[in-house]
């Protein structure tokens, strides 16, 4: 019985390794899940603690929903099985999918976070324009008091005038004029206060719409951002469905690695399975036609280094001329490269590492 149970595990270990090996996703993410999901974390309490409940509440909820999916992701991927699954299991396509929920989730909690800071600002500036309103109506009014206090000291004028004949005009004249003189350095200094604040006040609000302009270009980086994990998630999507190729993202590109056996027969010529794979490749570059193409081809160490180079270079030349005759891509839009046995990925000791080595690399910008 015992030997029975081991047949059976050895037959499900042997058919995930076939499933594994025929359906290869390469790991596009940086840091690891928990640093990512820890960072999301971060962003949502600090969106939060910012207003974005009121101000933004589908992009907490959104940001709270990717984060919710990478912790699951987390957990499932800590579970006894999938640990015991990594004996013959890579699980760096489950690492790249954890880590882009969680930066799904860090990025549109910082979204939020901004769009609270946003409102925030617009309201700041909204009490600091009605201030401005209520330090010009007092001004107003004070420039009325004034014109009030001069109509008012002619007529005390005129009646001193009047009675100059009497033995105390004089005093009384000069002690009114005294008066009048004090009233109108309040009214000046009052004035001097006022502006000042309508300056600092005017000076406020110029900091408070420079701030504001900051931040719109922050949340623009970071929609730009956005998109540009939506159209490599995308792209690397559709790479992985070419048959016969390992696909990864490095550097802002999608990168299509294809063994040089799986195109070129022994007599360095295109075969029948080689231009199925080729037709594949081409239909993509069709479907994200923005992008630029390099075409690196490699081989092992095996012979003089010279004669390696030459050699791949007609071999990224016949790829590109296949491109462009049967499929009409244009021949500006693609570099074709010969790199000899420059940048192995493994050892060329081994018949299987120098398998590895030989191979071509179609490399493809991740237009934004």
């Amino acid at each position: 019985m015992n030997y029975r149970k081991q047949g059976v595990y050895c037959l499900f270990i042997l058919a995930i390794w076939a499933i594994t090996a025929f359906n290869p996703i390469s790991v596009w993410a940086t840091g690891s899940p928990a640093t990512g999901i820890e960072e999301a974390k971060a962003a949502i309490e600090t969106a939060r603690q910012a207003g974005a409940e009121k101000i933004a509440q589908d992009d907490m909820t959104q940001a709270r929903s990717w984060l919710a999916q990478a912790e699951s992701e987390y957990a499932r991927s800590r579970s006894l099985l999938s640990r015991s699954m990594k004996l013959i299991i890579s699980d760096e396509a489950k690492t790249q999918e954890i880590q882009y929920l969680a930066t799904m989730a860090r990025i549109t909690g910082q979204i939020a976070e901004a769009k609270a800071r946003e409102a925030a600002v617009a309201a700041e500036l909204k009490n600091v324009k009605k201030d401005l309103a209520d330090y010009q109506a007092a001004l107003d009014v004070l420039n009325k008091k004034s014109a009030e206090a001069e109509i008012a000291s002619k007529v005390k004028a005129q009646a001193e005038a009047e009675q100059e004949k009497l033995e105390q005009a004089a005093t009384v004249e000069s002690k009114k004029m005294k008066e009048l003189e004090e009233e109108r350095k309040k009214v000046a200094d009052l004035e001097a206060v006022k502006q000042k604040e309508v300056t600092e006040a005017n000076l406020k609000g110029q900091q408070l719409d420079s701030q504001k302009a900051k931040e719109e270009a922050e949340l623009q980086t970071l929609r730009q951002k956005t998109a540009t994990l939506d159209k490599t998630k995308a792209m690397l999507a559709d790479a992985v469905k070419i048959r016969g190729a390992t696909v990864k993202s490095i550097d802002k590109e999608i990168l299509i690695n294809i063994a040089t056996g799986n195109i070129f027969s022994t007599k360095n010529e295109i075969h029948a399975k080689g231009r199925s794979t080729l037709d594949e490749v081409a239909s993509y570059m069709e479907k994200y036609q923005a992008g630029t193409v390099t075409i690196r081809c490699y081989s092992d160490n095996v012979g003089k280094a010279q004669t390696q180079r030459v050699l791949t270079e007609k071999r990224a030349q016949k790829v590109k001329d296949y491109l462009v005759d049967f499929h009409n891509i244009s021949a500006d839009r693609i570099v074709a490269k010969g790199l000899g046995p420059s940048e192995p990925v493994a050892e060329n000791s081994t018949a299987s590492g120098r398998a590895l080595n030989r191979r071509i690399e179609i490399g493809i910008a991740i237009s934004q």
